[in-house]
């Protein structure tokens, strides 16, 4: 056993990991807080909503349009269904800045626009089934209410 006077304490550390873990740690925090701060603030902002005359206007011509090509038998029903859906849900998006493009069913319900979602409802199945039959009313009916949204909206 050694003596007393050969036993030493333990080795002590420098200050200096201590304070270059700190710093680690405050540039880990500030590299995080730059990247949320660069991610929202890159995002582009909606444009300012357009002419809603023009829009409703350019909107009803296109309505007209497809479904004259539907009715002379240019386009079939389905894409006739899948372009009325995308006129309407242009035409929104232009009236109010929303991204309705891209917006389920249940989006455009949430937001409390339930004339636009009731017609894109009557869209859905002829949009998505497999056979041209699956559409709850017909295609003209459809259309009517697609013009009707597009006319009397504010």
């Amino acid at each position: 056993m050694p003596a007393a006077d050969e036993f030493t304490g333990p080795v002590g550390y420098s200050s200096l990991w201590v304070w270059l873990s700190i710093l680690a740690v405050i540039a880990l925090g500030l590299w995080f807080l730059g990247v949320w701060a660069w991610s929202i603030s890159g995002h582009p902002k909606p444009p300012p909503p357009r002419d809603p005359a023009r829009a409703r206007g350019e909107a009803l011509g296109e309505l007209d349009r497809i479904g004259h090509r539907v009715a002379t038998g240019e386009l079939g029903e389905r894409e006739g269904y899948q372009q009325m859906s995308g006129v309407v849900r242009g035409f929104v998006a232009e009236a109010t800045g929303l991204p309705t493009h891209t917006m389920a069913l249940a989006d455009l319900r949430a937001l409390g626009i339930e004339p636009v979602a009731e017609t894109i409802a009557l869209m859905y199945p002829p949009e998505f089934a497999p056979e041209d039959d699956a559409a709850p009313e017909p295609l003209a009916d459809t259309l009517a209410r697609a013009r009707n949204v597009v006319a009397t909206w504010n």
